[in-house]
């Protein structure tokens, strides 16, 4: 499947109908600008009410932002007028997700560069540059649509602990001090004593505003510290 405006279009539709979708989903995916600001205020929207936009509510939305003169009423009708019934739905869903993990596999790829070009590689840092590239591309890259890692209690064999199964965590350090992730349906709790930075891994979800959408929007530390540092 080639990923095109068109196809775009489906996936925006797609997560405004399954939400789950919208935590794997970064605006930097979509190569269209209308579609990635579309996105963006649906996304906050979600994450602050709970609900998908309408097609009227992502307009309103708009016009109260200096994005009314860009995306004009007639492009959000554009982008809601392609009908999800006319495919298949295990297609568009495994559609959606090689995508996903395309963009993903592409956005760590040029982060890894843009990391390597902004280093001196010499032989006392190459080590480190190597391991650090190695945890981008791990990081980006650790992607699951499986959240069935929880327990059913009245299941018996729910209760049977397979040391063999591993969740990957997504970060080369731990995965490999703990020799492979998490274990399965466990529950890992971080300990410290206060201010040593429990807080401040990449991953932690805080909630910014922006100023001239208002919009709240949950992001994590890593992401805001990123978006902060290519502004």
């Amino acid at each position: 499947m080639e990923f095109n405006t068109d196809t775009e279009k489906l996936f925006y539709l797609y997560t405004l109908e399954n939400p789950k979708y919208f935590e794997k989903i970064q605006k930097g995916f979509f190569k269209n600008s209308e579609l990635k600001i579309l996105f963006e205020f649906s996304k906050a929207f979600f994450e602050k009410f709970k609900e998908p936009t309408s097609r009227e509510q992502v307009k309103k939305l708009i016009f109260n932002t200096r994005f009314k003169d860009q995306i004009k009423p007639e492009m959000i009708d554009e982008a809601f007028n392609a009908n999800l019934k006319e495919y298949d739905g295990s297609w568009l869903d495994d559609s959606l997700k090689s995508w996903v993990k395309f963009k993903s596999l592409e956005d760590s790829l040029i982060r890894s560069i843009e990391y390597v070009k902004s280093n001196k590689i010499d032989t006392d840092t190459i080590d480190s540059v190597v391991e650090k590239v190695r945890g981008i591309v791990q990081e980006k890259n650790s992607i699951s649509f499986d959240n069935s890692f929880g327990v059913n209690f009245a299941n018996a064999a729910d209760h049977k602990f397979d040391a063999s199964r591993r969740v990957n965590s997504g970060k080369t350090f731990f995965d490999r001090l703990s020799g492979g992730g998490y274990d399965y349906k466990t529950i890992t709790v971080y300990a410290g004593e206060q201010n040593i930075g429990k807080c401040l891994i990449d991953t932690m979800k805080i909630k910014i505003k922006n100023k001239i959408t208002n919009i709240e929007e949950e992001i994590s530390i890593g992401d805001f510290f990123r978006k902060i540092k290519n502004a």
